[in-house]
């Protein structure tokens, strides 16, 4: 009989001569029960799944945001005492501040445009009639087949773009109040010079935010939250430069540097402003069509 474990041949007798297994049935058995507890505790002994680990970089992004919104508040209740604890490490907060401050006003257009139509309008058919538009000129203006055309009010040449030219407006602004900090002979970095500036910028970003939401609301107060948030910035300004104590007599007097930065302000404010007011032409243009014609 031939063995099933090892395949020797054996005359006769209940167990291989070679190898000791059982011969017949029963060997079979015993092995195909051996071969299953092999296999039974090879499939148990396999290593237990570990957990997911969280994403690091969602991990760091909520960090980030909890310190920012922390920073953003402690700004808001009090400018000048947060303005002045700032340091170096403050940089990364400063600049979201300085993105928010940017993208805010391209949002507002783009969330406004009914509102600013209304008030353009609204303006244009007071100066020329001599009597107040009121409700009329909305329901005229702006009927069912207008308000359909807003698609065409593109979120990358209003948002994205006119983002991208305040923000570098902004910083052309920053670079030249450093500018005159380093003529006044101040010995301070960079770094902590924009972590100050950014914290000053707070306040008129938090009119920007609410303006925003107002905008969204349709509501036409949120013009005024943008106008005071411009005028803001002429207020930040000094205060950053003047915060920074000098030690010494020489150098280029803190009132002339802030003339300079005013200078260069307004010379700034007035180029981002063109291509705000290219926007809205387009924007009126592409809604309103011959709407204009009939109407004056």
């Amino acid at each position: 009989m031939q063995c099933s474990n090892c395949g020797h041949l054996n005359k006769s007798g209940k167990f291989c001569v070679k190898c000791g297994s059982k011969l017949g049935e029963e060997g079979v058995k015993e092995q195909v029960a051996a071969t299953a507890d092999h296999s039974a505790t090879h499939t148990y002994s396999q290593p237990a799944s570990q957990p997911a680990q969280p994403n690091q970089h969602v991990e760091n992004a909520k960090h980030i945001s909890k310190m920012y919104i922390g920073y953003f508040m402690q700004g808001l209740k009090a400018p000048l005492a947060t303005a002045q604890r700032v340091r170096e490490e403050q940089f990364i907060n400063a600049l979201i501040t300085f993105i928010l401050y940017a993208i805010s006003i391209p949002l507002m257009m783009y969330f406004g445009w009914k509102t600013m139509l209304v008030k353009i309008f609204g303006g244009l058919s007071s100066a020329i009639t001599g009597e107040d538009a009121g409700d009329s000129l909305v329901s005229g203006l702006l009927d069912s087949d207008l308000v359909g055309e807003a698609g065409k009010v593109s979120f990358v040449d209003v948002v994205l773009k006119q983002s991208i030219f305040m923000f570098i407006g902004l910083a052309v602004i920053v670079a030249v109040a450093y500018g005159a900090m380093k003529l006044a002979k101040l010995d301070i970095s960079f770094k902590s010079f924009f972590a100050r500036f950014g914290t000053f910028l707070i306040v008129p970003t938090g009119l920007f935010i609410v303006g925003i939401v107002l905008s969204l609301l349709h509501i036409d107060i949120f013009l005024y939250f943008l106008l005071v948030g411009l005028l803001g910035i002429l207020f930040v300004i000094p205060l950053t430069i003047t915060s920074f104590k000098s030690n010494v007599a020489e150098g280029l007097d803190k009132v002339y540097g802030i003339l300079l930065t005013y200078v260069v302000t307004i010379i700034v404010l007035y180029m981002v402003s063109k291509g705000f007011v290219g926007e809205i032409k387009t924007i009126v243009l592409n809604i309103t069509g011959d709407a204009i014609d009939s109407l004056f």
